[in-house]
C-alpha cells in the first residue's frame, strides 16, 4: 500500500463532501417528487412534470451512476466497479464486464470474490480488508488473477473508499488496469533470454 500525499488525503476528504453532498441532493430530491428509478434521477420532476408552458415535456437532466462513479474518478477510462462492505458488486461499467467475459445484469449483485483466482484470493481479501479498516486511498492493489471463463487476466486495481456520514467505508469503487499484455511480454522476453544464454553453453 502506498503512503498518501498530503493532497491525496485532502482529495479523498474532497470526495467524502462531495457524496455526502450528492446523497444530500438524492434525499432532497426524492422527497420532493423527482422520479428516483435505477440510480437515475429526473432533475425536473420536482415540484411537478418539468412541462413548459405549451404543456410539452421539457428536457430531463439525468445523472447515471456511471458518471457520477467516473466523476470523482478523475473520469479514468479503465473499466470501474463498485463494491460494498460484504463484498458485492453494486454497480460496474460495460467494460468490466466485457473484460469479465459477463454480462452486467449477471456480474451486478454477485461476490467479487467469485472473480478472482483462488491463489490469488487471500491477498486480495487482506487488501480489500486493509480499505475497509484504514480507508485510504490505495494505488496500485495487486497484480491479481482475475477469471474471464477459462482464462485469467492480470489486474491491477485503485480503490477509492466511498465514506458515510459517520466515516465508515460504505463503498468502495476501484478502477481495474489490465496488464495482461505487458506481463506476458515481459514473460516472453525472459524466456527468449534464458533460451540464448542456454544456446551460448
Amino acid at each position: 500500500m502506498l503512503t498518501l500525499s498530503q493532497n491525496k488525503k485532502i482529495a479523498i476528504s474532497a470526495v467524502a463532501l462531495f457524496l455526502m453532498s450528492f446523497m444530500g441532493m438524492l434525499f432532497f430530491l426524492e422527497n420532493n417528487g423527482a422520479e428516483i428509478e435505477n440510480g437515475h434521477v429526473n432533475i425536473l420532476d420536482v415540484g411537478g412534470h418539468g412541462d413548459d408552458e405549451n404543456g410539452e415535456g421539457a428536457e430531463v437532466i439525468v445523472i447515471d451512476p456511471e458518471t457520477m462513479y467516473r466523476s470523482y474518478l478523475g473520469d479514468t477510462e479503465n473499466p470501474i466497479f463498485v463494491m460494498n462492505a460484504e463484498g458485492e458488486i453494486v454497480f460496474a461499467s460495460d467494460d468490466c464486464c466485457d473484460l469479465l467475459g459477463t454480462e452486467c445484469r449477471d456480474f451486478e449483485g454477485t461476490s467479487f470474490f467469485e472473480y478472482i483466482n483462488t491463489k490469488d484470493l487471500p491477498d486480495f481479501v487482506t487488501a480489500e480488508m486493509k480499505i475497509m479498516n484504514d480507508p485510504k486511498l490505495t494505488e496500485g492493489m495487486g497484480p491479481f488473477r482475475m477469471i474471464n471463463g477459462e482464462e485469467n487476466i492480470i489486474a491491477l486495481f485503485n480503490a477509492y473508499p466511498v465514506l458515510d456520514e459517520a466515516s465508515k467505508v460504505q463503498e468502495v469503487v476501484f478502477s481495474i488496469n489490465d496488464i495482461t499484455a505487458q506481463v506476458e511480454e515481459m514473460n516472453s522476453e525472459a524466456e527468449a533470454t534464458a533460451s540464448a544464454l542456454v544456446s551460448m553453453k
